[in-house]
């Protein structure tokens, strides 16, 4: 550093410590002002797409398909599942409890409940599985016509009790035996168990009611929160409440795009503030560790929160928006920013127990340690600033926050920290001592310089070979908790081959082009279904409305007329069953096989329930389980022999809008044969398809795009900091020997990170990219310093006895223990993060405490 400049700072701290109550006061009225700012202009960007440049073509593309498609993502998926009746039950309460709350939802939509679908569900089925179920149907028509004549316990005793003596039935009463029997035991054990009337009147599987519902809903967000759609998800919790009341029968659950969006900030912010909150907390341990004062401890804390206030005003009026991993820079900058007072403030310490007085001290510890805590600043900041021209804005932010950071906490450091100092003067330190043992081990870097040279040399062979399997994972649901509700949601239907959870669009222009891409991409190995709106219109209208016209016909007015179907109590329910009892008894004795096994399991299910002690609340649980999912069978089947010829106009305005934009254009939809929960599935499927069709887009295309832009990202600004870096260092050091000498163990450092990353099974991903430009930029701090201090000292003399490794010892390990904070965020790309920052930093200090002495000595002699 050059005596002029060292002046500067002599002269700049005696200043402070003149009007140093007028510096402390300026200094809390601008944190003051700053922590205003923060509040009032800072906010969240809770959008994960916009951690990538919008330019890029790939996200041109997105856009393109959403402004021509919207709200084809629902953002919010509310999952039922339950037995069907239950499952069916369950999806119309929730949506007749949402549908209403138009303030928080703009669209609550259920396919089932549609009434399109309600009328014309017969018509998707093909035509011989339509003509078999009116064959079926029409077998079981005189038990249908009774039962809607008389819907009770002793009709449906009575029936069963004809149905035995009918020689003419062409009806298998195996299964409606066990059906009975099943409905029976549940209510003599006082349960709840709707009998499957669809399974019994043989309805077809695509039109039977599932055991696993969706609703979809597009929620109306509030921007100006932290979690944007926190009312909407609270009024469908508060909707989930009321109508499962407590059954655990019935499953709800939230996923979509939305909600996974909603836990992970959620996750990310709980994280971020622990993380800060035992940063802090373990800062002071450390530094009082190392400072031994609490004077010096007070103030050097002071100063790290005043220059943390200044950046995050810095942060509101620069970026205005933080992102998932931005929000990340409190912690950063509490590992990184403390060096600099903490530098300062061992230089002072140093100076004191040689003697110098506290009001000289002060100054000449600036004077001495200035210049290096300016380089320390800039080559940091480069490690920050790399990622700025790069297309990866999510990090771009994070490094211009912290990169301005940097050289606020230089400038608190040698502002507010000399104010603070000479308003809370410390006592006179103890003069240094040190243990036996430390004394050996400080030796040995000197003393057993080449075996530890060889040794290196062969953990550097073994990372080299290892570390060309480092890889990057491209899937942002890795970056998400996976035992949060939305995930665990979310993977449990990507598993289903049958959801198209992951898939591809292209958009075409006609009829004809949709129908031409399809047959190009049905053949291709990896795509399971190709969807287009002509797949949406039913085939064959014309034969199947003849089909149910004749069911309709032949069904009678009994079950087509409307009306509603009441259950109806009787007094004679009890002696019906009874009798039903007996003749169950007598037909298990004469018939053999399965039909006696189901009639004899009847019979032992109402003995049981008519001889109970709480047989009447038997028999009104039964009545249930028998009859309450009969009247919506009724009601469907009369909806569906209603059916009309119908064109894509037809269709539901939202379902229409998914597939046919306004300017005419169509969308085609290309689902994946295999479950997309690795990088080769999704990589295999989107280059299969993308060979027939290049200029398709989704999600699977946008999570191979976005890992390749951030890869680019990752090698540009690791480039550029590199390059930066050494320019930096030959002027300073003024050097090309010395400069070698600081980044030869950064290399090796380097090298054993991504050989870490591989043996820890710790791949990069879109949070932790920033670690290696990173420990560049704050690894060859260390190294600079030890290079400065050794040029002071004999070529004999021990560096790593004097205070500066002391110092670079305790500023690593305060950085450290930060880094290693972010292992606490229950966020995973935060823990990513965290790890790899740490253990990159501990294998920097290694390297450069065990070689870099060793080496100076060497060439300097």
């Amino acid at each position: 550093m050059s005596d002029r400049l060292q002046g500067l700072l002599h002269l700049w701290v005696l200043f402070i410590q003149r009007w140093a109550k007028v510096v402390a006061w300026v200094c809390a009225s601008l944190a003051g002002l700053a922590l205003g700012i923060a509040a009032w202009l800072l906010s969240v960007d809770t959008n994960p797409a916009n951690m990538l440049h919008a330019g890029l073509p790939w996200r041109q593309a997105e856009a393109a398909l959403e402004k021509a498609f919207p709200n084809s993502d629902a953002g919010l998926v509310l999952v039922i599942e339950a037995d069907p009746s239950r499952a069916a039950a369950a999806q119309a309460a929730l949506v007749a409890a949402l549908k209403p709350q138009l303030a928080l939802f703009s669209e609550v939509r259920a396919a089932a409940l549609e009434p399109y679908f309600q009328q014309n569900g017969l018509l998707y089925l093909d035509t011989e599985t339509l003509q078999d179920f009116a064959d079926g149907l029409l077998r079981a028509q005189p038990f249908l016509g009774a039962l809607t004549r008389d819907p009770s316990l002793t009709g449906i005793a009575g029936l069963m009790e004809k149905s035995l003596l009918a020689t003419d039935v062409d009806f298998d009463l195996v299964p409606a035996l066990n059906a009975l029997a099943a409905a029976t035991e549940a209510a003599a054990d006082g349960a709840t168990k709707p009998m499957d009337w669809a399974n019994l009147m043989a309805t077809p599987k695509a039109l039977s009611p599932s055991p696993r519902q969706f609703i979809e809903l597009l929620p109306v967000m509030d921007y100006g929160r932290l979690q944007p759609a926190s009312a909407p998800i609270a009024a469908v919790r508060s909707a989930i409440a009321q109508v499962q009341q407590g059954d655990a029968t019935v499953r709800m659950r939230l996923t979509g795009r939305i909600a996974l969006e909603h836990e992970e900030i959620g996750m990310a912010f709980r994280g971020a503030l622990l993380a800060f909150g035992v940063a802090l907390l373990l800062s002071a341990v450390l530094l009082f560790i190392a400072l031994r004062s609490r004077q010096l401890v007070l103030a050097t804390v002071l100063t790290l929160l005043f220059g943390l206030s200044l950046t995050a005003g810095f942060a509101a009026l620069a970026v205005g928006k933080l992102n998932l991993i931005s929000m990340a820079f409190a912690v950063l900058y509490v590992g990184l920013g403390l060096d600099y007072a903490l530098y300062l403030a061992l230089r002072y310490r140093e100076l004191r127990q040689q003697g110098v007085p506290h009001r000289q001290a002060v100054p000449q510890a600036a004077s001495d340690i200035g210049g290096f805590l300016f380089v320390c600043a800039a080559t940091t900041s480069l490690g920050f600033l790399a990622f700025v021209p790069t297309a990866f804005t999510g990090i771009a932010g994070l490094g211009l926050i912290s990169g301005a950071g940097m050289f606020i906490s230089l400038i608190a450091s040698l502002t507010l920290l000399p104010a603070l100092l000479t308003l809370l003067p410390p006592s006179a330190p103890s003069p240094p001592r040190s243990a036996r043992w430390l004394e050996l081990l400080l030796e040995l870097p000197y003393r057993r310089r080449r075996p530890i040279w060889l040794g290196m040399a062969v953990l550097l062979v073994m990372a080299a070979v290892i570390a060309p399997r480092a890889r990057f994972d491209f899937d942002p649901l890795h970056l998400r908790d996976p035992d949060s509700e939305s995930v665990a949601t979310f993977r449990d239907l990507l598993a289903d081959p049958a959801i198209p959870t992951l898939t591809l669009s292209a958009i075409v222009g006609s009829d004809a082009e949709a129908a031409a891409l399809a047959g190009r991409l049905k053949p291709i190995p990896e795509v399971r279904r190709v969807l287009t709106l002509a797949d949406l219109i039913p085939k064959d209208q014309p034969e199947k409305l003849a089909i149910l016209e004749d069911l309709g016909f032949s069904l009678g007015p009994a079950i087509t007329q409307p009306g509603d179907l009441t259950v109806v109590a009787r007094a004679e329910d009890g002696a019906a069953l009874d009798r039903l009892e007996t003749a169950m008894q007598q037909a298990a004795s004469q018939w053999s096989g399965e039909s006696a096994k189901a009639a004899a399991r009847l019979a032992r299910a109402l003995d049981t329930l008519q001889s109970g002690t709480r047989s009447a609340e038997g028999v009104a649980l039964l009545r249930g389980n028998l009859l309450a999912g009969l009247s919506p069978q009724i009601t469907q089947l009369r909806a569906a022999l209603s059916a009309r010829a119908v064109t894509a106009q037809d269709l539901p305005h939202w379902l229409r809008a998914r597939w046919l934009a306004e300017d005419g254009r169509q969308r085609v939809e290309i689902a994946p044969r295999d479950v997309l929960d690795d990088n080769a599935n999704t990589r295999r499927f989107v280059q299969a398809v993308r060979a027939v069709a290049p200029a398709v887009s989704g999600p699977p295309v946008g999570m191979i795009e976005a890992g390749e832009a951030v890869v680019q990202s990752f090698k540009q600004a690791f480039l550029y900091s590199a390059i930066a870096i050494g320019l930096l260092l030959l002027v300073l050091l003024k050097s090309l020997r010395d400069t070698l000498l600081v980044l030869l163990p950064l290399a090796a450092a380097g090298l054993l990170t991504m050989a870490a990353s591989v043996v820890t099974n710790t791949p990069f991903n879109f949070a932790n990219v920033i670690a290696l430009p990173l420990l560049l930029g704050v690894g060859v701090d260390y190294g600079v310093y030890l290079v400065q201090q050794a040029r002071q000292l004999p070529a004999e003399a021990n560096l790593l006895k004097t205070g500066a490794t002391r110092a670079v010892l305790f500023g690593a390990l305060v950085t450290m223990a930060n880094f290693g904070d972010l292992m606490l965020a229950q966020h995973p790309g935060m823990v990513s993060m965290g790890l790899l920052l740490t253990v990159g930093l501990a294998v920097i200090l290694f390297c450069t405490l065990v070689l870099l002495p060793g080496l100076l000595q060497r060439f300097r002699r």
